[in-house]
């Protein structure tokens, strides 16, 4: 297995996973992680895009002529927004007849054409003529982001090996744009608590690539609900489904197409060590996993650690409230730039901009925490700071925009636990601890520390 997910890297194993049980996934291949280092062929490309569109015409209903596609990195090792991706690629004036009949619309079929152009552009400088020069090109422009610096500080920030290399993902576009379309990212679990159920976030006729990048505020699925109730029934099940299969928290990217749903992405998700913690008790109270599995699964840190701290209320003036990221409450000067944080190395500093980019990722890294202004739970920024462990809010709304550009203070605190921005430095209280799951690790003697207790549970049922 592990050689495959090398091979396919974690994003083509996971969707090949989703493709092997039958889940509505858009048509895709993967060029292989030895295929992307020997070089891009352009007639092995013309070959794989014949074989895509056909595909999609059968499974999707896409004519032929109308099938974008979208060329997404997958390094064996998730690394979230760090490496490029390019949409709405194989288009051109061409195209557009076919794309209008497909989703009603000539204006939506060129808006298609020219994000395609926009992304080429952005990343080779130029907009190759034929469909297959696109693709090619944009599988080298991806395989060599491998290379970027913010790529490489994510891999030694995460110890990742820099012997590895990244497959690319080649995929039919299902398209979000229209009525009853768009595209969201959901959890099984709440990220923040570990609590069950659907947890997520949908932009309506949107492809998406605004949502990760923290572009847009989302609005929540119940905006999904009620434009599509169908694709949400099915993506609730489906996600129960897959938490079920896989065992562990799950992150799903969506899209849907005039109330079709397609998933079109699945990955373990990102959360702190006390919300695994909750979704691991979880599993084993429904018989997902056994004790001893759920036992080995427990982080005893998180376990033995003081219940999250909390900005307390009324001892500051309330700046902004938005989306509660990253737990956890920092207090620091502001800074508008990634490279001020820098320059400020060894002060504790917040980060506040409009949103982050990948090239964000050495000042994220520094700072002490996160405030954007735009972005939901499965923006970059948030998804980011979940990883660092940096208190995080997103999605920012100061009650005084006049503030953001004549703030009264160099100072702020950032409670990432509620999702509230203060002014100056706030003292901190504790939420009240999780509850002890005592049917699961029985109740810790009087005489015993909770750690040594633990230690003893858990070596005792290890080979």
């Amino acid at each position: 297995m592990t050689g495959l997910r090398e091979r396919l890297g974690n994003k083509g194993f996971h969707l090949d996973l989703l493709r092997g049980r039958g889940y509505p996934v858009p048509s895709f291949r993967v060029v292989t992680a030895d295929e992307v280092r020997a070089g891009v062929n352009p007639t092995g490309v013309q070959r794989l895009l014949d074989e895509l569109r056909a595909e999609a015409a059968e499974r999707m209903g896409l004519p032929p002529a109308a099938v974008a596609f979208a060329v997404r990195s997958s390094p064996p090792v998730s690394m979230p927004g760090m490496m490029d991706t390019l949409l709405a690629v194989g288009l051109t004036d061409d195209s557009v007849p076919a794309l209008a009949a497909h989703l009603g619309s000539a204006e939506l079929a060129r808006n298609m054409v020219e994000i395609g152009r926009a992304d080429l552009r952005t990343h080779l400088g130029v907009v190759p003529e034929s469909p297959v020069a696109q693709v090619c090109s944009a599988i080298t422009a991806v395989r060599d982001s491998w290379h970027n610096e913010r790529a490489r500080e994510y891999r030694r920030a995460h110890d990742i090996s820099e012997r590895l290399s990244p497959a690319v993902v080649v995929q039919a576009m299902a398209f979000g744009t229209g009525d009853r379309s768009g595209s969201g990212v959901v959890f099984s679990h709440d990220p923040r608590t570990g609590r069950r159920g659907l947890h997520g976030e949908y932009v309506a006729a949107s492809t998406g690539a605004a949502l990760v990048a923290g572009q847009v505020t989302p609005d929540g699925l119940a905006h999904l609900k009620h434009d599509c109730p169908q694709a949400y029934s099915l993506l609730d099940r489906f996600v129960a489904e897959l938490f079920a299969w896989r065992q562990v928290m799950i992150e799903v990217e969506f899209v849907v197409e005039r109330g079709r749903l397609w998933l079109v992405q699945m990955r373990a998700a990102t959360a702190s060590p006390a919300a695994h913690n909750a979704v691991t008790v979880d599993a084993w109270r429904t018989g997902i996993v056994d004790r001893n599995t759920a036992l080995t699964r427990l982080s005893l840190d998180a376990l033995c650690a003081a219940p999250e701290p909390r900005a307390a209320e009324g001892h500051a003036r309330l700046l902004a409230t938005g989306i509660a990221a990253a737990g956890g409450v920092a207090t620091g000067r502001i800074v508008r730039a990634a490279e001020e944080v820098l320059a400020h190395a060894g002060e504790p500093v917040v980060l506040l901009r409009p949103t982050t980019e990948p090239e964000d990722f050495v000042g994220m890294a520094n700072s002490a925490g996160i405030v954007t202004l735009e972005g939901g739970f499965g923006s970059h920024a948030a998804v980011v700071a979940r990883e660092l462990g940096r208190p995080a809010v997103v999605g920012a709304r100061f009650t005084d925009p006049h503030w953001l550009e004549n703030p009264t203070t160099a100072t702020i605190t950032v409670c990432g636990t509620t999702g509230r921005v203060w002014e100056g430095t706030v003292p901190t209280v504790h939420t009240p601890p999780p509850e002890w799951p005592t049917d699961l690790l029985g109740t810790i003697p009087a005489d015993t520390d909770r750690r040594t207790y633990l230690e003893t549970l858990t070596t005792s049922i290890r080979p």
